[in-house]
């Protein structure tokens, strides 16, 4: 499951989902994934709804800089149209925004999510 953004919210919800499946002793319980979504938890520091309370979304590193582009953009920092995007050193860039970022270990990646 690698996605380049990861909702927290959706991932509480399908912990939620798995830990019922568990009370229930459902057949079809995915051990493994309910595995990993709690080791997700314990590395957010505690519940993974909480923490999507505060902030929702984690991006994986290997999207990092190409998320910084688009954040810069977004922002209003570098229009589309604007002939400076092509001379932007976007690896500093996205070095600096990094500081305000934590990483998480997901999935066997590694994924970063604003600290609050």
């Amino acid at each position: 499951m690698s996605t380049n953004v990861v909702d927290l919210r959706d991932l509480a919800k399908e912990l939620s989902d798995l830990r019922e499946a568990k009370e229930r002793a459902d057949a079809d319980l995915d051990e493994d994934r309910l595995d990993a979504l709690e080791e997700l938890e314990s590395n957010l520091g505690g519940d993974i709804e909480e923490a999507a309370a505060r902030e929702p979304c984690m991006i994986i590193e290997s999207h990092w800089v190409t998320y910084c582009e688009e954040l810069a953009n977004d922002l209003g920092y570098t229009p589309e149209d604007s002939p400076l995007r092509h001379h932007i050193d976007w690896d500093g860039w996205s070095a600096e925004v990094k500081h305000d970022y934590a990483e998480v270990q997901f999935d066997d990646e590694t994924y970063l999510r604003r600290r609050h």
